[in-house]
């Protein structure tokens, strides 16, 4: 509930800055960033458009380490995601509040890219996130770019930012 917490202190205090607009607040995630994402969904109003970019589950019953995190191999990230589950002493608790769980709260568009081959976060966490939205019938936009990883190259980048600066003005550019 940290990443929260984070997620909704920058959106809030963007009333104190003489520049920006506090109505019109999008919020940008890649991979881990995502995953925060995901949780402002749910809890931050104050964002009024969400882009994922290859996000990392939102269901935190998704167990899958490839990557290690700050030089940790997979099996270490598992082991470090198995004791904090036994240290909550209450597991299904935590399931329970995973950000997709929580999608009804979601009050602003959602636009989803992921590469068809990104072995990081595959693309079934992305479609399970879109699925969920529209279950919820939320308003979600959904781009699966061929031939692309992890982190987008060549002309696949370039459409991705094509595609997310027309949502991000659309969405906020309007707001007054």
């Amino acid at each position: 509930m940290k990443d929260c917490a984070r997620a909704r202190t920058p959106a809030a205090s963007v009333k104190s800055l003489p520049y920006a607009n506090p109505r019109a607040i999008g919020m940008w995630g890649h991979s881990l960033g995502g995953g925060v994402t995901t949780r402002a969904m749910v809890v931050s109003p104050l964002i009024k458009a969400h882009v994922l970019y290859a996000p990392t589950s939102a269901d935190v019953r998704v167990r899958r380490f490839t990557g290690g995190l700050a030089g940790a191999t997979g099996t270490d990230d598992a082991d470090l995601y198995d004791s904090y589950f036994y240290w909550t002493r209450n597991p299904q608790l935590v399931q329970e509040l995973s950000p997709i769980n929580f999608f009804k709260y979601v009050t602003a568009p959602v636009q989803i890219h992921v590469g068809q081959i990104d072995r990081t976060t595959p693309p079934e966490w992305s479609q399970a996130i879109r699925d969920e939205l529209k279950a919820q019938s939320k308003y979600v936009e959904y781009y699966e770019y061929p031939r692309q990883a992890h982190a987008f190259i060549g002309s696949g980048w370039t459409l991705f930012n094509q595609r997310v600066v027309a949502f991000f003005d659309r969405y906020l550019k309007t707001v007054r």
